[in-house]
C-alpha cells in the first residue's frame, strides 16, 4: 500500500505515488529505482529530493508536474529514462550531486523533455559549477 507520505515502495524500487503527495517530498533512503510515470502528474508536488543511492529514474517519472521547482538528483544516478521533466512548466532548477562533466554524459542521448513538451528553460547546480538548460539543452 501507499505510505502516509502518499509513495509506494517495492522493496527498494519507488512504483507509484497517489495524489496525496504534496509540497517538498522526500524519497526514502535505500531506493535505488524511481519506477516509469511514478510521480507523473502530481500536481502539489513542488520539490522532488532522491537519495543517494538511486541509479535509475523511470520514463515520464516526473512528467506533467506542474508546480515542481526543485528537483535534487544525487551523484549515484547512472541512468535516465526519457521524458522525466516532460512538462515540469514551474522548473527552476535540478541540484546535482555530480560535476558538469558527469551532467552532460547523463543526458547525452537522453530526452528529458519531449519534442512538444512545453519550454522550459531551468538550471542545473553541479558540485563544480552550473549548466543552463533549455528544454533538453545545455546552453551557455
Amino acid at each position: 500500500g501507499y505510505g502516509s507520505d502518499g509513495i509506494r515502495y517495492h522493496g527498494n524500487i519507488l512504483i507509484d505515488t497517489d495524489n496525496t503527495v504534496k509540497g517538498d517530498t522526500a524519497v526514502k533512503e535505500g531506493t535505488v529505482r524511481i519506477g516509469d510515470w511514478s510521480f507523473a502528474s502530481r500536481t502539489a508536488i513542488t520539490a522532488i529530493t532522491l537519495p543517494e543511492g538511486v541509479k535509475y529514474i523511470g520514463t515520464r517519472a516526473f512528467s506533467d508536474c506542474t508546480a515542481l521547482t526543485t528537483l535534487v538528483l544525487p551523484k549515484s544516478v547512472e541512468e535516465l529514462a526519457d521524458y522525466i521533466i516532460d512538462d515540469c512548466t514551474s522548473l527552476e532548477k535540478i541540484i546535482y550531486g555530480g560535476t558538469v562533466e558527469e551532467w552532460l554524459a547523463l543526458i547525452e542521448n537522453v530526452q528529458l523533455c519531449g519534442s512538444m513538451s512545453r519550454y522550459i528553460e531551468y538550471d542545473v547546480e553541479c558540485s563544480n559549477g552550473t549548466v543552463h538548460m533549455k528544454k533538453d539543452t545545455p546552453v551557455q
